[in-house]
């Protein structure tokens, strides 16, 4: 689909959207915690419109995939620190 820029940003939107409904839909988490989901989805969505409409120069193989590398790496950390919003640490007292 990448070929049809249009169709390819309605679909990767509404897989975003559809994951993030799905994840406050079937977990029960603090009101702050869903505000920072959605946020961070915001984000994503923001970051596609970016790739998907922003004229740029294409780059190299190579600086693709560090960009993507670095990317994804900061999403997931992204992701694991908004998991985190919210909790408790228990500590064991015995």
């Amino acid at each position: 689909m990448w070929n049809y820029r249009d169709p390819e940003f309605a679909l990767e939107i509404a897989l975003v959207a559809g994951g993030i409904i799905l994840y406050l839909a079937r977990n029960v988490m603090p009101a702050i915690r869903k505000k920072a989901v959605i946020v961070f989805g915001i984000v994503l969505a923001i970051v596609q419109i970016g790739d998907t409409y922003v004229p740029r120069t294409p780059l190299t193989d190579k600086a693709t995939a560090m960009g993507v590398w670095i990317f994804y790496t900061l999403f997931v950390l992204i992701a694991f620190l908004v998991e985190k919003i919210g909790t408790r640490r228990q500590t064991n007292l015995s």
